[in-house]
């Protein structure tokens, strides 16, 4: 947080050729004047300088202040501040005087994000105990797996090894992606909310082709075959198919959004996918599943970290991580997600804008 965005241009002035007896009071009312003499800024005038110098014109008492500059801190002024003894203490931008910043703005601001902060992390015991006991499972589970089928491959005579080997390869390979996904979202993640500047890699995306690739990822995973769940992706026709984003993060945040809904999916249903209006601007997309419906009480929350869905009975299993990446991944490439329940279906709908140009760098 930066001291810009407490700056104040407005504060109390005085000459710095003005007779000292003539703002004594006005200076202990106030507890500081800005001193200037016509547009020239001279310095700061704190009540502790009249004492330090008792001279007749306040240019004369003026004691050495520190500058703050705009791009300092709000904690480093709060240091400064406090250094000084002062109130208030000038701030500066390439070398230009632009206003003050006052201890009891910072202080007020401070005590604002704490409680900010308190009121987040005000998640239940049994929430946070899931989150952890989630992760323990995700990475365990994949790891487990792989480890359990690599010993009984390498025990295995060559009939056996030969019968079944694409299959242990299968659950092995599995495993091992399912993983390595955890640990990238919980890494993204990590770097997201630290403020780490993360660059994003525009390309030009078939969109089409994109869907087509997850399409055939989710039918040829077992983990989804033994539900016997079907994948069906749609693109409007006529439209722009295709965009300037970044193409991991659009198939990322399919890959998570269908996840997502092949975990609530009803055995037999049907995950619908795709793009269903496109323009000039951007894409406007859908992931929907028929089956469990999030709650309404749950809705309010569903990207939230750690959140589950445990205000109610819900089948949903995994950290909990995944729709706050999604949000976040959305939001990163200047887009915006929304989730719509119906009697038994959720369809989450998502923008992402077009070119380039649209999307900063975080």
């Amino acid at each position: 947080m930066l001291v810009k965005k407490y700056l104040s241009d407005s504060y109390p002035k005085i000459d710095a050729f003005c007779a000292v007896n003539s703002i004594e009071d006005e200076l202990i009312k106030n507890n500081f004047l800005v001193v200037f003499e016509e547009d020239k800024y001279y310095g700061l005038l704190i009540p502790s300088d009249l004492i330090k110098h008792p001279k007749r014109i306040v240019v004369d008492c003026l004691t050495e202040k520190s500058k703050i500059n705009s791009d300092d801190t709000i904690l480093f002024a709060l240091d400064q501040l406090n250094e000084n003894h002062s109130c208030a203490l000038p701030v500066f931008e390439n070398n230009q005087f632009i206003g003050i910043v006052q201890k009891e703005t910072i202080v007020s601001a401070l005590k604002r994000i704490m409680n900010e902060l308190n009121e987040k992390s005000q998640v239940s015991q049994k929430v946070k105990a899931a989150f952890i006991n989630g992760i323990s499972h995700e990475i365990r589970t994949p790891l487990n797996g792989i480890l359990g089928f690599m010993n009984l491959l390498s025990d295995m005579d060559t009939d056996h090894l030969e019968k079944d080997y694409k299959e242990f390869t299968e659950i092995i390979s599995e495993n091992a992606d399912r993983f390595l996904l955890t640990m990238n979202d919980l890494i993204e993640l990590s770097l997201i909310h630290s403020g780490e500047n993360i660059r994003l890699r525009i390309e030009k995306v078939d969109i089409e082709t994109l869907l087509k690739e997850l399409k055939c990822f989710f039918q040829t995973k077992s983990q989804y075959r033994q539900k016997n769940l079907s994948f069906e992706y749609s693109v409007e026709r006529g439209g722009q198919i295709t965009i300037q984003t970044d193409p991991k993060r659009l198939k990322h945040i399919f890959y998570h959004l269908i996840d997502n809904g092949s975990r609530l999916a009803d055995s037999g249903s049907i995950i619908s996918f795709g793009v269903e209006k496109t323009s000039g601007m951007g894409i406007h997309c859908f992931v929907r599943n028929t089956g469990t419906a999030i709650s309404q009480e749950d809705l309010q929350s569903v990207f939230s970290l750690f959140d589950k869905g445990h205000s109610g009975k819900s089948t949903s299993v995994g950290p909990g991580i995944g729709l706050t990446v999604v949000k976040d991944y959305v939001e990163s490439l200047c887009g915006c997600i929304e989730l719509v329940t119906g009697i038994n279906s959720n369809t989450f709908h998502f923008t992402i804008p077009n070119a380039a140009s649209a999307v900063p760098d975080l």
